[in-house]
Order: C-alpha cells, then structure tokens, then sequence
C-alpha cells in the first residue's frame, strides 16, 4: 500500500485532513507535528509529536524517505532543510493556507493587500516609514531565495483557491508547482452541521474574521460611517489574530460606533456565536486576498448577503461562478442593500453551488485526486 506522511501543525481543523484521508483505503496516512510542545492540545487523533531537531537526524530522515508523498499543510520555515535535502525520494504537495504563500502575488503592481489607512496603521505599528521601507527591501531579497527553494523541492500545491494560483503565476510565470485542488473539509460534515436549516434573520452586519490588518478595518470603518448604519449592529470578531492590533481597531471601533459596535474579545460557545450570526445579514469582509473562506462559504449558505472591495481575490471568485455578491463600493453608493434580504431562488442556488464546491462528494474526488499522484 502507497504510504502519505503529513506533516502538520496543531490546529482543529487538522481533524478534517485526517477524516478525509483515512477515509480513502487506497493509501496509508499518517500524520506528524513538529514541535517543541510536550503534548498535542487542538488534534485529537493518534499523531506523532517530535521536535524539529529530532526530525532531521539521519534515522528519522530514513523513514521520511520510505514514504510515497510529503504533504506540508502551511509551508513554514521549518521545512526548508527538507525542500534543500537532495537525497530525498517523495515529492511534497502543499497544501497552503493563504498566509504562507500571499507574499508571492503581493510583488504584483497592482495587487496590494492593504488599503490606505490600513497600511499606513501597519507601517506605524512597524515602527516608522523608514524601518517599514528596509523591511520590504529585505523581504523582496528573501522571497527570491524562498521562491528558488519551492521551485527546487515541490511538485505540488494546492491553495485555497485556484484563482489563487493564477495570481500566483501571473507574478512569477517560473513558479514550478503543479496546481492540485484540495480544501479541508466538507459542508455537509463540518461547516454547516447541525444548521442546515438554518437562516439569518436580521440585518446586523458581521464585520472580518479576526484581528489581523488583512481585514482592512479601517478601510471598512471609512465606508461604514459614510453611510450612517446607525440601526444596525456592527458584530466584530477580534478573539483571534495579532492582539495589539486587535486593541487598537476597538478602540477605533468604539470611537465611531459606539452604540452599534460589539466587539467579541474573547471566545464563546459556538451555539451563542451562532445566535449573534443569525442576526448578521450583512456580512462584511475586507480582504483582498483570499481569507476567512469557511466563514464565507457559511455566511452565503444561511442566506446572507456578502460585501468585498471590488479588487478582491474572493469577490472575483465567487462572482465569476454566479454567485449574487456584493462590492462596498456598491454600498457607499446604495446603502438601502443593508436592508435587502436575498430572494429564496437566490439563496437555493448559492447552497447548490457551494455544495458543488466544496460538499462531501467533492472533498472525496479532490483527496482522491491527491493519492492518484502516487501511481
């Protein structure tokens, strides 16, 4: 039997990679963290923790090496002495999560995950225009050298995205990966569980995913109090991500909404979530790049509307597939969409197309799709 070693980080939604693989009987799967954690605290299955230095010896690299296939779920840097090791025998698939390869679209001229005040937040927080320009200059000159290594020691990559890899490829035409279409999990299983028949109700408006500058938030702040949303909630996730930041976008928050904003600081149980989305029709996200995609996907299922600034990688997807979404830009102009409800023909077609996508039936075709790259 073909053998799949994964080499993962201690996340929950490893669960789901660990379901969809062991579920196929035509290759083994095994999963491996490494780490300098005693013990595993989000996956819940059998995996092996080793520390990285226990990793690269010469006995554990042997059993490496006795495997069909290297999966990397997120492309971290402690993975490049195995991208530089020559003696190695499987070919690696990537399997990335946006954060660990953005920065290859980011050099496109016309491509800038920030908007305005955004990134003139972040180069504050760097510490001043002068740190945040050497910064950029030494990235460019690292991204190359990181470039000439995934071109050396990867075969495949799957992104969040395909249109992703495009973007990808549009910068660096010599990117040498295979595009494979992967994603973790499923929406029957996993991201809509318990709620399929569940609506939303209200016109709130969910505003991100988590506190980081990705999200555009005072991008998003800008365009909202142009628009006075004065009878509306604004719900703003910030349990997650860079807390410093976090601290500053509630305060800028409060400043300009500070009857409408609820800020969620810290986490709750899914149930008490679910009741705040439930009045959230407006769902709001500000990336540009590809982030928050569970969220999305769960967000459209229910019946919500979804707003991206029209230069965004998602908007572009879910546009060019019929979806009925929604740009800010339009909103400025029309702020009466906050109080649309999507017609019930709309809603049906979005679940049927979000199922064709990303249902159970089509996470087993791609993860079949990756064990057939063993033959």
């Amino acid at each position: 039997m073909k053998k799949i070693l994964h080499l993962v980080n201690d996340e929950k939604f490893i669960g789901f990679a660990h379901a969809s693989f062991t579920e196929e009987q035509a290759a083994q799967s095994d999963f491996w963290v490494l780490s300098g954690a005693e013990s595993l605290k989000h996956i819940k299955f059998p995996c092996r923790l080793l520390t990285v230095d226990q990793f690269y010896t010469e006995e554990t690299l042997a059993i490496v090496n006795a495997y069909d296939l290297i999966v990397l779920h997120f492309l971290d840097t402690k993975y490049d002495r195995l991208l530089q090791n020559a003696a190695l025998k499987p070919k690696i698939l990537w399997i990335g999560w946006g954060g660990d390869y953005y920065w290859l679209a980011d050099t496109l001229a016309d491509f800038h995950m920030y908007k305005p005040l955004t990134r003139k937040l972040v180069s504050k927080i760097m510490g001043n225009q002068l740190v945040y320009f050497f910064s950029k200059k030494v990235n460019r000159i690292r991204r190359k050298r990181r470039l000439r290594l995934i071109n050396t020691g990867i075969s495949y990559f799957a992104p969040v995205l395909p249109d992703d890899y495009q973007l990808i490829k549009k910068s660096h035409p010599d990117f040498k990966p295979q595009y494979v279409q992967w994603n973790y999990g499923n929406l029957e299983q996993h991201y809509i569980k318990g709620y399929e028949d569940f609506t939303v109700t209200g016109n709130d408006i969910l505003l991100g995913n988590s506190a980081t500058p990705t999200n555009n938030h005072l991008d998003v702040f800008e365009v909202l109090a142009k628009i006075h949303v004065n009878n509306h909630i604004i719900l703003l996730p910030l349990n997650y991500g860079d807390l410093n930041y976090g601290k500053i976008i509630q305060q800028k928050v409060m400043g300009l909404f500070p009857q409408q904003a609820h800020v969620l600081s810290e986490f709750m149980p899914y149930e008490e979530y679910m009741k705040l989305l439930q009045n959230c029709g407006n769902v709001v996200m500000g990336h540009i790049r590809q982030q928050a995609l569970g969220n999305i996907v769960a967000m459209l299922y229910v019946g919500a509307k979804v707003y991206f600034y029209k230069d965004s990688v998602t908007y572009a997807f879910f546009k060019n597939r019929g979806f009925t979404v929604f740009t800010l830009e339009a909103l400025q102009k029309d702020p009466a969409l906050l109080d649309l409800q999507l017609d019930p023909e709309t809603v049906s077609f979005h679940r049927s197309q979000l199922i064709s996508i990303w249902g159970k039936q089509q996470n087993s075709m791609n993860t079949q799709r990756v064990i057939a790259l063993l033959s």
